[in-house]
């Protein structure tokens, strides 16, 4: 038998920068956990804002990472603007819900 899957990885396993791209709406009370989650293996961490009416913008921003606000034009479109203003070379998307608080190995 062999070794059970791990749920999780260590930071070294990956070579190169990590991007977290967080596509978020109306997320404020969720948004702090996640982003403290993603800061523990992420280089840069990018919220991408669909024009919440929550304190969502606000949140991101105290603290320090990378605000967008994307085209209004829905959850795909802002990952397409992750994308283009990602600096690293692994893209790691997660759900501003926190649904993906356990993440596995992208």
């Amino acid at each position: 038998m062999g070794q059970p899957e791990k749920n999780s990885f260590d930071r070294e396993d990956l070579k190169g920068r990590i991007s977290v791209v967080i596509p978020a709406k109306n997320e404020e009370t969720t948004l702090c956990k996640v982003i403290q989650k993603a800061s523990s293996f992420a280089d840069e961490i990018l919220v991408v804002d669909g024009h919440s009416t929550d304190k969502t913008r606000e949140v991101a921003s105290k603290l320090g990472v990378t605000v967008i606000l994307d085209n209004g034009r829905g959850k795909g479109d802002g990952i397409k603007k992750g994308i283009k203003a990602a600096t690293g070379d692994i893209l790691v998307f997660i759900d501003a819900d926190g649904s993906h608080l356990q993440i596995s190995k992208p």
